[in-house]
């Protein structure tokens, strides 16, 4: 929420604190939840290429984030022509 309200530093603060309550040596399958949302307050708040780090980790492992969603969801409208978006989407096609 604070991304969308375009208090950025906070959204981050809060997105990763939330991560590392759920890290995946404990929580695996929390982690993989904290981390895509990680990468949704990442992009919202401008910061693309951690939201490409995570988003690539994330579709590394079993979860939720398809490419489907990648492709469809508005989130994702900053980086949609980011190259390494398209690699992503490219690289994890099924």
């Amino acid at each position: 929420m604070y991304a969308a309200l375009g208090r950025h530093q906070a959204a981050l603060r809060e997105a990763d604190l939330a991560s590392s309550q759920a890290p995946v040596s404990r929580e695996p399958f929390l982690a993989v939840g904290s981390a895509t949302n990680l990468a949704e307050t990442y992009v919202l708040a401008g910061a693309h290429e951690k939201a490409l780090d995570n988003s690539e980790w994330v579709l590394s492992v079993p979860s939720s984030l398809s490419v489907g969603i990648l492709r469809a969801d508005p989130i994702w409208d900053p980086v949609r022509n980011h190259p390494r978006f398209q690699a992503l989407l490219a690289k994890y096609q099924h």
